[in-house]
């Protein structure tokens, strides 16, 4: 059984580290920045960035591994599974 910590993302706000998924909970969610990759210190090689906005649908989910990712407004609102 996999164990999360989840943090609630419900402004512009920009978050790190190793996220499992995340998940969106309401009808329209703007994505402004997500980065694809294992969290590792201080590196960045091998990861893959999408800076155009794009929405996530209510109980959509985007699977990890991700690095970064950033909400691009205050109406959004997310889960974000960080692996623990």
């Amino acid at each position: 059984m996999a164990y999360y910590k989840v943090a609630l993302v419900a402004t512009a706000t920009a978050v790190t580290g190793s996220i499992a998924f995340i998940k969106g909970l309401e009808y329209a969610n703007t994505v402004d920045n997500i980065t694809f990759g294992l969290h590792t210190s201080g590196s960045t090689a091998g990861h893959t960035n999408i800076s155009t906005n794009f929405v996530l649908s209510k109980d959509g989910t985007i699977p990890g591994p991700i690095y970064a990712f950033k909400s691009a407004d205050t109406t959004g609102r997310f889960l974000v599974y960080y692996n623990s």
